[in-house]
């Protein structure tokens, strides 16, 4: 399904298609300029996943961009655009993924909407699509980070295990660099 990486402040991933790729085969579309024209100024949810049927309601037609080639062909794409990896209707698709971005990782913004198992069983492997989707962004997680976000200035928020071994970590760094 459609939708706009924003799980972090900003993306650049490179895409290589390790095998031919063709309009059967799965291939990666995107909507020229949404980088810009976003979909949460069109009233969805950030990262809310749009469908085929819906997305032409926010964007033209001629705007969807399908890029097919031979196996070697390398992209470069802002996915903070509407983008997709299509169905894959015959043989498959194996592409190598690099991610560049700025993290957001523990910090109160809330990347993924809620998607019930009845929502995702429309999706391909829907139990792993689920899982993988969900599986850092819970609700239970969301609403920890909605609590340090609204923590009152002068309390400590909750820390995380996750934090409190970084600290540490960097505390004795510290302490080695200063020696």
């Amino acid at each position: 399904m459609f939708h706009q990486d924003k799980e972090f402040v900003k993306f650049l991933k490179v895409f290589i298609y390790l095998t031919d790729v063709n309009e059967d085969s799965g291939p990666h579309q995107y909507v020229e300029g949404s980088h810009r024209d976003e979909l949460h100024r069109k009233g969805q949810d950030i990262s809310e996943r749009v469908s085929d049927a819906d997305i032409t309601k926010y964007y033209d037609a001629s705007r969807i961009k399908t890029v097919t080639g031979p196996a070697g062909l390398i992209m470069f794409g802002d996915t903070s655009s509407v983008h997709k990896g299509s169905p894959v209707r015959s043989g498959y698709r194996a592409m190598l993924q690099f991610e560049y971005t700025t993290s957001l990782y523990l910090s109160p913004a809330q990347p993924f909407s809620d998607m019930t198992r009845a929502e995702s069983a429309s999706l391909p492997f829907a139990d792993v699509g689920h899982q993988r989707l969900m599986a850092n962004y819970s609700s239970a997680e969301r609403a920890a980070f909605a609590a340090v976000a609204s923590a009152d200035a002068t309390s400590a928020p909750p820390r995380s295990p996750l934090r409190v071994f970084a600290s540490k970590i960097k505390r004795r760094l510290e302490s080695i660099v200063a020696r």
